[in-house]
């Protein structure tokens, strides 16, 4: 029986000695920091460019800054993570919430321009799992109603249309650096943006936050450490018989392990803006996340083609044409519990991840509408293993699994 985990980080023990050493010697020059910017902004082939403590953080500063009023509408797909709508409402914003497609996993842009009224003022695109949205289609429903589009690409550093990355979209958009993202660099994240007074108000803002401090930053180090030695073929199979034997009793130690507690976002951060030894980490990363990226997205298609004709199982569509990247893996299926209970017999370790029907949670019932595409998804989304170092074998093994297992 082969062992596969969910997930790898995107890490290797070279990079995160590296920055243990930068770490233990505490310089403090901030030279990384202006060369991460520099490299990054080239990267991305956007102008401007500012350090925020987390990616929901960075949308606030966004909203915060925009010259809109209190309480203007901010339409954004109801498929989402809670901290987007979160951020909204700490900017004194209102989400309005947009059911994602019937076979899809983003924003219906045929329902928008339902959604827009005159107090409608900014649209937010999350490129979720690393599909780039058609922003061709968004864009021009923006441009006819005087629309700011804010990109979300949490999960979509190098995710590309042509020549043109993620988060060059739009107006703005926002990033994470988080450790398990494609791309990290042990926690911040980046905002870009076009328009100069934004950016200069916003570095106003972020001036008043302290950098992360180096003993955050040391615990970030650890938490690499153990997901990369977690995950390792040495010790994963005894880790996943741990996982096997806690979810007999109902436990999910995945999403005890990471899942945040969901709630409205509290004060202001006092601390969190990248130091230098977080962007020698992303200097590091960005030599080599294309080369990553490809893999994943060829490693995704490969799997999706392996699953194309099975029944009872939905693959979410995407734009062809795109460098989707597949930070995650994700397909629908009903009877998820079951299918994830046999796969994990199998030696397949699945997720259920962390998005939801924003629009039915207790947390937004202000906000509440009727998406019935984003509740299926909520309650059939299956996330599988897929990371660029997944072999073809493995791939294959987990397809052949799926089907057995639907069957």
């Amino acid at each position: 029986m082969q062992i596969i985990p969910t997930f790898k980080s995107t890490l290797r023990f070279q990079e995160i000695n590296r920055a243990s050493l930068r770490l233990l010697a505490q310089k403090k020059s901030g030279r990384y920091k202006e060369d991460f910017k520099s490299l990054l902004m080239e990267y991305l082939g956007t102008g401007n460019i500012v350090f925020v403590p987390s990616a929901r953080w960075g949308l606030y500063f966004i909203l915060k800054n925009l010259d809109i009023p209190i309480g203007a509408e901010v339409i954004v797909s109801a498929f989402n993570y809670y901290a987007v709508p979160a951020a909204i409402i700490r900017a004194g914003m209102k989400p309005v919430f947009v059911d994602i497609s019937e076979n899809g996993i983003g924003i219906d842009i045929s329902k928008i321009e339902q959604a827009v009224t005159d107090q409608t003022k900014v649209l937010i695109v999350t490129h979720l799992c690393g599909f780039v949205a058609d922003m061709e289609k968004i864009s021009a429903i923006a441009r006819k109603h005087g629309l700011i589009i804010i990109e979300d690409c949490a999960q979509a550093f190098g995710a590309a249309v042509g020549t043109r990355k993620a988060g060059s979209f739009g107006d703005h958009a926002f990033f994470t650096f988080g450790l398990t993202k494609n791309f990290t660099a042990f926690g911040s994240g980046a905002v870009v943006t076009k328009n100069r007074n934004l950016l200069e108000m916003m570095e106003h803002d972020l001036s008043k936050l302290q950098q992360t401090s180096y003993r955050r930053t040391l615990l970030q180090l650890f938490w690499a450490y153990a997901i990369l030695f977690a995950t390792s073929r040495i010790l994963f199979p005894l880790i996943y018989w741990v996982i096997r034997w806690l979810s007999d009793f109902g436990i999910d130690i995945l999403d005890r392990l990471f899942r945040e507690n969901e709630a409205l976002m509290g004060k202001l951060p006092d601390s969190g803006c990248l130091n230098d030894v977080q962007a020698s980490v992303g200097i590091t990363q960005l030599s080599s996340v294309d080369e990553r990226n490809i893999l994943r997205g060829q490693k995704g298609l490969k799997l999706y083609n392996a699953l194309k004709n099975t029944e009872n199982i939905t693959l979410p569509n995407i734009i062809a044409q795109a460098k989707n990247i597949f930070i995650s893996c994700p397909v629908l299926v009903k009877d998820r519990e079951k299918i994830r209970a046999c796969l994990l017999k199998q030696g397949i370790v699945t997720s259920f991840g962390f998005m939801r029907n924003c629009s039915n949670f207790k947390l937004f019932s202000r906000y509440r509408s009727a998406c019935v595409n984003a509740e299926r998804a909520s309650r059939e989304i299956i996330y599988l293993p897929l990371y660029d170092s997944i072999t073809d074998e493995e791939i294959d093994f987990v397809a052949e699994h799926i089907r057995k297992c639907l069957s």
